[in-house]
């Protein structure tokens, strides 16, 4: 968080997220002895946004190796893309590039079409389904246009909604292959987790100046991050789940 007035300022990840950046980083990144300036750009900017992002990164990575069969390369893959999207997210948090300004929300928005791509194909691997649907390719076409135009013309939060639309469309478009009574409740917890999740950032950007007036060193940007702990949660278990009931032998 910057500081600005987000009632008046475009959301920009991670710029106008709702934690503000330690003031001793920031101020030995750009004084001080050497010794100093190294040591500082080790250390977060944003502590609590970043800690909660690497912890992610860490566990599927953990869990893609552990739990998920090895010969099903595309279900680890998937856990691993999600990991990687975590790194480029915990990377924000850690250091604001201020010269390149869009250049961090580009990479992480657009990671989020690797994600659903590796989705797609680890469905495919899982079910052993892999016809298409017209209607889904269609729907699909439409939001990515849609969500394309969006970033580059009117941004703000409107593209965190539109990219999770594209998510959302390439999953719907899969769905009838999901083993509804064991795998899709897992499914639906992290929809839920992620609705809530959209509706935290919402209100940041309507009602974060306020929520720092009242403590200013509060990290509320950590309150849709642990959101997102939990969202990822559920959808790790959906993949162990159904490797598990699809697979029974290979279970580790």
């Amino acid at each position: 968080m910057n500081g600005k007035d987000k009632n008046h300022h475009p959301f920009v990840f991670p710029f106008t997220t709702c934690e503000k950046c330690s003031d001793v980083v920031k101020h030995h990144r750009t004084t001080g002895n050497t010794g100093k300036k190294s040591l500082a750009w080790w250390l977060p900017l944003q502590p609590a946004s970043f800690a909660i992002n690497a912890f992610v990164v860490v566990a599927l990575v953990v869990v893609a190796f552990t739990a998920v069969n090895a010969d099903y390369v595309a279900a680890r893959a998937f856990l691993l893309s999600v990991a990687g999207f975590e790194a480029l997210h915990a990377f924000s948090h850690h250091t604001h590039i201020e010269t390149r300004p869009r250049l961090q929300v580009t990479l992480v928005h657009f990671a989020i079409y690797v994600v659903t791509a590796s989705f797609v194909l680890a469905v495919i691997e899982l079910s052993g389904d892999s016809s298409v649907s017209s209607p889904g390719v269609v729907a699909l076409v439409v939001v990515v246009a849609i969500d394309v135009m969006v970033f580059f013309t009117v941004g703000d939060i409107w593209t965190v909604i539109t990219g999770l639309v594209v998510a959302s469309t390439a999953f719907a478009s899969q769905s009838h292959k999901i083993p509804h009574e064991t795998v899709m409740p897992l499914f639906g917890a992290f929809a839920a987790c992620t609705a809530l999740f959209v509706a935290l950032i919402y209100n940041e950007k309507l009602n974060c100046d306020r929520m720092l007036e009242w403590n200013r060193e509060f990290p509320f940007h950590a309150m849709p991050e642990t959101v997102s702990v939990v969202a990822l949660a559920f959808l790790a278990a959906a993949i162990v789940s159904w490797q598990d009931r699809a697979y029974p032998s290979s279970s580790i």
